[in-house]
């Protein structure tokens, strides 16, 4: 049995993962491979579906797909989320006139509950309005419901064993879009895991990433190749950077090794 959400959260959640592909099929009774009219008719609700959903969370004083970077870091600072790191990312595009991006990283850490959001800029000309490009949000979070493990939004990730022995999930979500909704379902459906203490050398899959898409662009303009052996090991090398420059209440709360200064 499905866990049970309340009226206005299923509301939501039944909106964001609207198929609009699916929706043409049951409408015309025919699949959209190979068929323009079914494919037409799904891109046409996909069109209406992105404007619903972008007013209604707007209303809602959430975050949307389409956001610049003011607007959404409003948002997040609102929802508690507190300022850990902000770094430069130089971009060298490899198509185009192949011009050089001058982006941020901004890297977020909400103090009562541990989670890591990390969001990067993209201005398309320097002239033009800078938008939030990616976000995602890392955390640790124990249901409260035995009979229902993972948490009730889209998400990536796992169940894990807690130094107690207790099972936890781990994972992280695409928080472009609806972060305040996602992160009300996981504080009415659980709780929060404490970090474990981390380790300096993990990589960016070991617990929460600090690597963004961009930094792989980057990585790649920079070398001059596509190869995953040279580009991963240097987008390795990104995400432990930016850890050992998060503030020292980030680190404490993420159980990173403070700076020689701050240890007691």
């Amino acid at each position: 049995m499905p866990r049970q959400l309340d009226p206005e959260d299923q509301k939501i959640n039944d909106m964001l993962n609207f198929d609009p592909l699916g929706a043409a099929e049951d409408v015309t009774g025919r699949s959209y491979k190979g068929d323009d009219e079914v494919t037409l008719l799904g891109m046409l609700f996909a069109s209406g579906q992105g404007k619903m959903k972008d007013k209604v969370l707007s209303e809602r004083g959430d975050t949307t797909f389409s956001m610049n970077m003011d607007d959404y870091r409003a948002v997040v600072e609102r929802l508690g989320f507190v300022l850990a790191l902000e770094d430069d990312l130089i971009v060298k595009e490899n198509y185009g006139e192949r011009r050089t991006r001058e982006e941020k990283v901004y890297v977020y850490v909400h103090p009562e509950n541990g989670a890591v959001l990390v969001t990067d800029s993209y201005q398309s000309t320097p002239e033009s309005e800078i938008h939030r490009n990616g976000a995602h949000v890392y955390f640790r979070w124990q249901s409260s419901d035995s009979a229902h493990c993972w948490p009730p939004l889209g998400i990536s990730g796992g169940m894990e064993e807690a130094e107690d022995g207790t099972l936890y999930f781990r994972g992280n979500f695409d928080a472009r879009e609806a972060l305040a909704h996602n992160m009300s379902l996981l504080a009415k459906h659980g709780t929060f895991v404490p970090w474990s203490e981390y380790d300096p050398e993990d990589s960016r899959f070991s617990a929460f990433n600090l690597a963004v898409e961009q930094d792989y662009s980057a990585v790649k303009g920079r070398e001059g190749t596509d190869d995953h052996r040279v580009v991963y090991p240097l987008v390795d090398e990104i995400h432990r950077d930016r850890v050992e420059r998060l503030s020292e209440q980030a680190k404490e709360i993420l159980g990173v090794p403070l700076s020689p200064q701050f240890r007691r």
